[in-house]
């Protein structure tokens, strides 16, 4: 049976459970990450490419 000696680190282990509420949290906070990069990245081009049509379109248009 464990006795007071080890009090310490059955707290520690109890704050560190409390902190990670389920086994999966690092793998969600993961993907939630890899998720919102993907959504940046099209976010990016997107952007770039309606510049890209508007500078295009401003350079065809004829000058008045």
């Amino acid at each position: 049976m464990f006795g007071t000696r080890d009090l310490a680190l059955f707290i520690v282990s109890g704050l560190l459970r409390n902190i990670s509420h389920e086994p999966d949290s690092p793998h969600i906070a993961s993907r939630k990450l890899k998720a919102s990069a993907a959504v940046g990245q099209w976010l990016n081009r997107s952007i770039g490419a309606l510049f890209l049509f508007l500078g295009i379109k401003l350079a065809l248009s004829p000058q008045a």
